[in-house]
């Protein structure tokens, strides 16, 4: 075997976990770079808005909220879900369940309520007998 075909032999294997090290790099920052390059003039526009979605952890979908729909970025709160008494228990606040024992739910992302009204309308305003101003959806 030749010296050219034992170097060839040595330093393949080498060149190739560098190309895969590069391609993961790539793979891994590219919406980094995009975001970057492209979104540092224009940062209002839905893809860049959406690839800034992704890097904070968020999801970019349609969501409704009142009478309009339209996309927005969701980060979901740890405690979604979970029943409350209070709104200090819950990190997005404690929105009313629905029923008898003034239990309600923590809300579960930081997007809108799917009826404006009931957005605003917390625990704490039920057990004080507040009223919604317009009808639950």
């Amino acid at each position: 075997m030749g010296i050219k075909k034992r170097k060839l032999l040595i330093y393949l294997p080498i060149l190739v976990c560098i190309l895969i090290i590069c391609g993961i790099a790539i793979w891994i920052f590219l919406p980094r770079i995009e975001y970057a390059l492209v979104c540092r003039s224009n940062s209002s526009s839905e893809f860049c808005q959406n690839i800034h979605c992704g890097l904070t952890g968020g999801k970019w979908g349609q969501v409704s909220g009142g009478f309009a729909s339209k996309k927005a970025c969701l980060h979901r709160y740890p405690d979604a879900g979970k029943l409350c008494q209070s709104s200090s228990e819950c990190k997005g606040g404690c929105l009313p369940g629905g029923n008898p024992s003034n239990e309600g739910y923590c809300k579960e992302d930081d997007g809108p309520y799917p009826n404006v009204c009931h957005e605003s309308y917390t625990i704490e305003d039920l057990k004080a007998g507040k009223t919604l101003d317009c009808a639950i959806e």
